[in-house]
């Protein structure tokens, strides 16, 4: 089985030893940015294909991602010494950002290792949920709209209409997606995502809709 833990450390030190952006490497090989750092930050499990695309990338056999020039880390204790804090000045550095249909979603504290949290900053501008995709996993997420008014579709509830000030949190078992809504050009919101540890790995399922297929399904 691999090591999730050894081999995202050991892409996170290639990229750097190889001056690599993340947005780089996705180009090179498919991969989605968001998935690349989910892997960098041992929350997603690779597979022998996405493992040959990386190798590749980095010009290196398969075998020489599981190996590590760094020192191997200590064993987990019960407790840590220090409390671990990260800080972003978006003023100070750029953020990993990953298109996503017509949204950015700008992604903070990606140098973290091992949180089982995602925080993003997104940008959303598509006006249809038909013309973008939906999503589910094991986990929970929070958001708060920042700005504008979004809509928010899920599958076992009827469409919310969200504005700024308004908070919202769903468990993300089921299909869900957000867009602006109809008099508005951009909503920005804040989210966080919840990845339920005890699901090895935490997988991202995607999946577009027709606006038939969804009545269906929720049976409106």
């Amino acid at each position: 089985m691999i090591d999730k833990t050894r081999v995202g450390n050991r892409i996170r030190e290639l990229r750097r030893e190889r001056k690599l952006t993340l947005e780089q490497v996705s180009k090179g090989t498919g991969i989605p940015v968001s998935s690349l750092s989910r892997i960098e930050n041992t929350r997603l499990a690779l597979n022998v294909e996405k493992m040959a695309k990386l190798a590749k990338v980095f010009d290196l056999e398969v075998s020489e991602l599981l190996e590590s020039t760094q020192p191997q880390a200590e064993p987990v204790r019960p407790r840590r010494p220090m409390a671990r804090r990260a800080i972003e000045k978006r003023i100070d550095k750029d953020l990993v950002v990953e298109e996503v249909g017509q949204s950015q979603a700008h992604y903070l504290f990606s140098s973290i290792n091992g949180a089982n949290i995602q925080t993003m900053y997104y940008e959303v501008s598509g006006k249809s949920p038909w013309d973008t995709y939906f999503l589910k996993y094991a986990g929970e997420k929070s958001t708060y709209i920042i700005e504008g008014r979004g809509v928010l579709y899920s599958e076992f509830y009827t469409p919310q209409i969200l504005e700024a000030g308004d908070a919202i949190f769903i468990d993300c078992d089921g299909w869900h997606c957000l867009v602006a809504a109809e008099d508005c050009d951009v909503v920005k919101l804040f989210v966080v995502n919840y990845y339920d540890p005890s699901v090895n790995p935490p997988e991202m399922e995607t999946k577009e809709f027709t606006e038939q297929e969804w009545n269906a399904l929720t049976g409106s």
